[in-house]
């Protein structure tokens, strides 16, 4: 009876306390939603869209359950230079997104409600083929051969082509912004080339135009042909959604990647080494060194590791034993990677490592850190380049749980920041920010988007006062942490601590003359902040 008794009790209890996980409700950034969704961001085509609507969309706030249901979907008014679309358009942008789905959002390992900004591109109507054209009857597989190539763009876009034969060759060149570069051979299955044939058929490819190009520049082009006997046919896509390709033209585009197995060039995946294997590629050539450092950007951890154990070196025979490859692990937060670099002797060059602890500590990923502390990583070496102390970059990344990690090791909270003369020089900038501290370093980040999980500027700004963080010291042009404060939050915390308001820098700029935000100017003037001129 008695256990009867307190089984209701603690079932009414636990009926009254809140279930704080469905209460709570987070703002996620960009990056972090488009991880969650499930399947391709929707679209809308309309007859009026025109040149000048290119690349345009219709933004719309979304909220999801903690099991990633939709449950609002508003869409925004055009902005800016955004294009204004009438009601019933945007009443038709929310219906798509309410029938997306997301997988669940956490926060310290527990599901939450999330919010943020999806997308739903406008584009136009479909420009589909006006004649049927036949596939040519395939006699012999030995005859098809079906290419892509991708061109580089103004930024860093993968450039390389690809070749799948009908006997299931493939021939793979490299050019820029991939990990493999140079001419490389592998195969393929016949039932992949069985699968390729099938995709340009189910997409009507002889009957399409032979070009789709919008009318902008900088952007990638991607080509795509296929021979079969003597009939040929190749397709140029130039930003060719924008302006009515069909999207059957994208799907065999990324088919041909697929089937072909490109990425096990392209990025580096756990095909790599048996495809280098097969064609006795050179695991300890000074180029093999150089191809690690870029798998590390743009692979996996599977590939990096399988190279390691082949013999590829970190760097070329008679360089430094600086190592890229630790350096991009320790940003990407990879503990597999790192591990495998590190055993292979990464940590013999101390350069190296203390680099890597500086970029964990940037990118917050505090196990990374503790990986290189354990390996002889110096928790008081500087940044060979600017000069921030390990503090500094702990307090960029806005991640409380790296700033009471470097904390733990008792630095000097206000050491300042000295930027060799090289790189001072390179910038070519009178402005270029030097002897700052991590008090500033934390408070000056532009947040263009929602801060991913674990990011809290607020508790950072906080542990560094707390820590004794002078409010008012000034970097090299006499600009305080206030001064460059992008946010009203913080600001407040700032002020609340002791900063001046009123400093100014060597310009004679007040943090009220120098904030772009309305909101802290609002909290200056709160606080005693004048406008007056410098005289």
């Amino acid at each position: 009876m008695i256990a009867l008794v307190l089984a209701t009790l603690l079932v009414a209890q636990a009926a009254q306390e809140p279930d704080r996980s469905a209460q709570v409700t987070v703002a996620v950034p960009e990056s972090e939603s488009r991880q969650h969704l499930i399947g391709d961001r929707p679209f809308l085509r309309l007859a009026d869209h025109a040149q000048q609507d290119i690349f345009s969309n219709i933004r719309v706030q979304v909220t999801v359950d903690t099991k990633g249901n939709v449950t609002t979907a508003n869409a925004l008014r055009g902005q800016d230079r955004e294009r204004s679309y009438p009601q019933k358009r945007l009443a038709e942008a929310e219906s798509l997104v309410r029938a997306l789905r997301y997988t669940p959002f956490e926060r310290g390992g527990h599901p939450v409600a999330a919010t943020f900004q999806e997308y739903v591109f406008v584009l136009p109507p479909e420009m589909l083929p006006l004649h049927h054209v036949p596939v040519p009857k395939i006699k012999n597989l030995k005859s098809v051969k079906i290419t892509l190539e991708r061109t580089e763009c103004f930024g860093s876009c993968p450039s390389y082509s690809v070749e799948v034969h009908g006997d299931g060759t493939v021939v793979y060149d490299g050019r820029s912004s991939v990990a493999f570069t140079g001419h490389h051979r592998g195969s393929v299955s016949q039932d992949n080339v069985v699968k390729l044939l099938s995709v340009f058929k189910d997409a009507d490819y002889f009957s399409l135009d032979d070009k789709y190009e919008a009318s902008v520049t900088d952007g990638a082009t991607y080509i795509t042909s296929i021979e079969i006997g003597r009939s040929r046919k190749q397709l140029t896509d130039y930003l060719g959604v924008e302006i009515g390709m069909p999207l059957t033209v994208k799907h065999v585009e990324d088919e041909i990647d697929k089937l072909s197995g490109s990425a096990r060039w392209v990025q580096g995946n756990k095909d790599t080494l048996s495809a280098l294997k097969a064609e006795h590629w050179d695991f300890k050539s000074g180029g093999a060194a150089a191809t690690l450092a870029r798998v590390a950007s743009y692979g996996d951890a599977d590939a990096v590791r399988d190279l390691v154990s082949a013999g590829v070196p970190l760097a070329a025979k008679g360089e430094s034993r600086w190592s890229p490859p630790l350096f991009t692990a320790a940003r990407r937060g990879d503990l597999v990677m790192l591990n495998a670099l590190l055993g292979a002797g990464a940590a013999e060059d101390t350069a190296s490592l203390d680099s890597a602890l500086q970029e964990s500590a940037s990118s917050g990923n505090v196990e990374a850190f503790r990986l290189l502390v354990r390996s002889g990583a110096d928790i008081n070496a500087p940044d060979p380049g600017i000069g921030y102390t390990v503090l500094m970059s702990a307090a960029a990344s806005g991640v409380p749980a790296m700033v009471r990690e470097v904390l733990n090791y008792k630095p000097d909270v206000n050491a300042a920041s000295h930027a060799s003369q090289a790189i001072t020089a390179a910038s070519g900038d009178q402005n270029f920010p030097d002897r700052r501290t991590a008090l500033m370093a934390a408070v000056s980040q532009n947040a263009y988007d929602s801060d991913p999980e674990g990011v809290d500027r607020v508790e950072v700004v906080h542990l560094l006062l707390e820590a004794g963080a002078d409010p008012n010291s000034g970097d090299k042009h006499g600009n305080t942490a206030l001064i460059l404060c992008e946010r009203a939050d913080l600001a407040l915390l700032l002020i609340k601590a002791g900063a001046d308001v009123n400093a100014r820098n060597d310009k004679g700029e007040t943090a009220l003359r120098n904030a772009s935000s309305d909101s802290v100017k609002r909290v200056l003037l709160e606080h005693g902040a004048t406008d007056q001129d410098h005289r």
